[in-house]
């Protein structure tokens, strides 16, 4: 071959989340030129680069791979398995030297695509070996397995490409396989999930593969569908289970998981509610007492947090049935109604009852389009937090906050009504300490003049444009009953909620409410 490793090296965790090498990981040419492309400094990124820069062509993995695939068709001598082991420790070698070291310029151009693919199907394959391996299903533990195959893994999804391609693999096989993977553990070693070691990984490439899901690659895959792969192949609810059993180390990195997911709320709602797996995951863990007495408490408290705003993004349900008026407050009535699945805006109790009415409703159901229809739930959503919120918070602090703000206004010599703008701002976000502010009873929030509000902003005309106007009736009507109570509270009331994401933002934006010269607010 045109190159060869000359040095061997050991990987070591240090703390779950920390790695470093031991030794120099070191390629020689055929010419005798070598290049360290190993490392934990930046020293080492231009062995990396310069080595891609010299081998041409780039076929590394498929060289090896192919050495191992032939390998394996000989009789298994002890020559043979010590061969096996060392091409597995070069593939693994080269994938975390290169894609942890590498610019990214020259790791994108240098390295082929169907390299990265041959990687990829590689990984998934040795990862279906050995979910079938007894002695991981009995004990939980990989050894070498896990520095040779799963390691590599961790680094390479926090590059673009190898993170999109497997994204965007039918599936999502490598995170599916992954998901499988902790299911064939069957806890006979006395522990309901694997090894700490492997825990720690699962939540590494959750965190690793939701960060590479906030950027489009060449427009091939959207960025805020990134957490809904995750969950639709199942490494989502296996990763809320590998929570609950971290070392202390491994904490953090859940907890900026958990952070993440509250970040994108609106669009993963409905996958944590009950009948879905990662619902009914977290739900289970939380009724599980022998589960919260021993899971780290921070991870405990935030599950109990998300499920809490999951819950408190359900839709207000108050309908009945259009035929025959049929009505109940009940929870299980609310959900057994049947919505129209053409307009998705009117509810029957029986497919009787929407045949029968089909004449009368048919003039006025138009088709919901899949935009509209996301608009809508999104919206649903948000009017369940707001009148959540509204219902809790005490009156007399908002009394003594809105009147405060508009005198803040007027002292500043704002006199004109129409310049007086007062932001209450709602935060769903969870504070330094995991509690969040619009959770609480009763719930904290900001009263402030927008120049206080957003620290000496000039304007936020900017901001709002006329097309980007709130007019949801239930919030706006839920905002006068507020503002009502207040007296000589005149001017403009901008809503600025924190932590929704898709409809609102990915951290904030601000709305406008109302803009009324006579509307006390």
């Amino acid at each position: 071959p045109p190159y060869t490793f000359v040095s061997n090296i050991n990987f070591i965790l240090i703390d779950m989340v920390n790695w470093s090498y031991i030794g120099p990981n070191t390629v020689k040419l055929s010419d005798g030129r070598t290049f360290v492309i190993g490392g934990d400094d930046e020293d080492h990124q231009p062995g990396a680069n310069e080595f891609l820069n010299n081998v041409s062509p780039m076929d590394f993995f498929s060289s090896k791979i192919q050495e191992i695939e032939d390998l394996r068709k000989k009789k298994k001598t002890k020559r043979v398995r010590t061969t096996l082991d060392r091409k597995f420790d070069q593939i693994g070698r080269l994938a975390v030297g290169l894609s942890q070291n590498a610019d990214a310029k020259v790791f994108r151009d240098k390295i082929p695509e169907s390299e990265i693919q041959r990687w990829l199907d590689f990984t998934i394959g040795e990862i279906k070996r050995t979910s079938a391996m007894p002695s991981w299903i009995q004990t939980g533990e990989l050894g070498r397995k896990f520095q040779q195959v799963l390691f590599p893994v961790m680094f390479m999804l926090r590059r673009a490409i190898p993170a999109a391609m497997a994204f965007e693999q039918e599936e999502g096989k490598l995170f599916s396989v992954l998901a499988d993977l902790i299911k064939a553990y069957k806890g006979t070693s006395g522990r309901p999930l694997p090894s700490d070691q492997i825990n720690g990984f699962i939540i590494w490439i959750v965190d690793s593969a939701s960060d590479a899901s906030m950027f489009e690659f060449d427009n091939r895959w959207f960025a805020e569908k990134g957490f809904k792969k995750l969950e639709a192949t199942g490494i989502l609810e296996q990763s809320l289970r590998c929570m609950t059993a971290l070392q202390p180390d491994a904490v953090p990195m859940a907890l900026k998981v958990i952070y993440k997911l509250h970040q994108g709320s609106m669009s993963l709602q409905r996958k944590f509610q009950t009948g879905e797996p990662c619902g009914d995951t977290l739900r289970a863990i939380l009724l599980d007492e022998r589960v919260t007495s021993k899971a780290p408490q921070q991870i405990i408290a935030r599950f109990r947090d998300l499920l809490a705003l999951m819950e408190a993004m359900s839709p207000l349900r108050e309908d009945s049935c259009k035929h025959c008026s049929k009505y109940s407050e009940s929870e299980a009535f609310q959900k057994s109604l049947m919505k129209c699945s053409r307009c998705r805006n009117v509810y029957y109790c029986s497919k009787e009852c929407q045949k029968a009415d089909w004449k009368t409703h048919k003039p006025f159901c138009t088709p919901m389009t899949k935009r509209r229809r996301k608009k809508q739930r999104e919206e649903e959503s948000l009017e369940s937090l707001f009148c959540k919120f509204s219902d809790r918070v005490n009156r007399d602090e908002w009394k003594a906050k809105v009147t405060k703000a508009f005198s803040n206004n007027r002292d500043l010599g704002i006199q004109a009504i129409q310049d007086i703008r007062v932001v209450l701002g709602i935060n769903f976000m969870p504070d330094n300490n995991g509690t969040i502010p619009a959770m609480q009873d009763p719930p904290t929030f900001t009263v402030a003049s927008v120049h206080d509000f957003l620290e000496g902003s000039v304007d936020l005309d900017w901001r709002l444009p006329n097309e980007e106007r709130f007019e949801n009736s239930v919030i706006i009507d839920g905002l006068k009953k507020m503002v009502s109570e207040v007296p000589d509270a005149k001017g403009w009331l901008l809503l600025h909620i924190s932590g929704m994401c898709e409809y609102i933002a990915m951290d904030s934006i601000v709305r406008q409410i109302a803009d009324m010269r006579e509307f006390r607010g």
